[in-house]
């Protein structure tokens, strides 16, 4: 469970050992936190997403998301960025690739359809698997909270002399850290008081089930936010392509979009509600 500090806190919060709930919950009920563990599971994605972070400060190249396309493996990539990964390879190959950029930009600009459409397909084949797996969370994060709230009802129950001691067992056992012989020390003692050794053990079992449907919502999520990510990457190789033909001002407003449609998109996916921004000017 969540860890709490030593018996040295307050009283009032030494009552109610559980009573951060809230930090638990942001920890384990957070859909942005969720989803955005899933998306990092697949480094590549955000490298180049951040091409457009890295570029705004450095100028020299246009190439970078180019380069780094190449650089992963076609089997980790979707069919859109296959066809830009395969058209940013022959583009590699050429003489001259600023000359050349031109005559590939349809290329680029294909695979730019690809991912939209990969990512419709993936939005048809797992949206429904999110929402069940969001809602598996809501429901194992209620069980959860009456858990925690029958555990300090059952302690304001006790003779208040009893309060301070009780809480710092529960505090103690909540910790994962504590060695199997201390553990079962503070078992024993907990069990002078059944109700509360019962509600603990109530709670410590919704937890493990509350991780558990939180891992199965970034697993639900997890190629949603693949396919949003090409989607945004497909795009920001097009810009290198623009910029390549010299035509810096559309490169930059390509970018920015990408990554504005992925945050949005991504928002979408974790439950993180994104605020919209003004027009953008190059």
């Amino acid at each position: 469970m969540a860890h709490r500090a030593e018996s040295d806190q307050p009283a009032k919060e030494v009552a109610e050992p559980l009573s951060s709930l809230t930090a638990m919950q942001n920890e384990v009920l957070d859909y942005r936190l969720v989803g955005l563990k899933a998306e990092t599971k697949a480094e590549q994605k955000p490298e180049l997403i951040q091409v457009v972070d890295k570029e705004a400060s450095d100028s020299h190249s246009n190439e970078d998301a180019l380069h780094a396309l190449i650089k992963i493996k076609p089997e980790d990539l979707g069919p859109g960025m296959k066809q830009a990964r395969e058209a940013a390879i022959q583009l590699e190959g050429e003489k001259d690739i600023k000359s050349a950029a031109a005559s590939y930009q349809p290329k680029f600009e294909a695979a730019v359809k690809q991912s939209d459409s990969d990512y419709a397909d993936s939005m048809a084949a797992n949206w429904g698997k999110v929402g069940m797996a969001r809602m598996e969370v809501m429901m194992r994060g209620s069980t959860f909270m009456g858990a925690v709230q029958s555990i300090n009802g059952n302690i304001k129950e006790l003779p208040e002399e009893k309060h301070q001691e009780v809480s710092t067992i529960v505090n103690l056992l909540q910790r994962d850290t504590i060695s199997p012989e201390l553990t079962a020390a503070l078992r024993k003692e907990l069990g002078q008081y059944p109700d509360v050794l019962k509600s603990f053990d109530t709670a410590k079992a919704a937890e493990g089930q509350l991780k558990k449907a939180s891992e199965g919502l970034a697993q639900a999520q997890e190629p949603l936010l693949k396919a949003a990510a090409e989607q945004a990457m497909a795009r920001i190789v097009l810009a290198d392509v623009k910029a390549l033909q010299g035509d810096t001002s559309a490169a930059f407003l390509l970018k920015q979009q990408a990554r504005e449609q992925f945050e949005k998109t991504q928002g979408q996916i974790i439950g993180r509600p994104v605020e919209s921004k003004p027009a953008l000017q190059a």
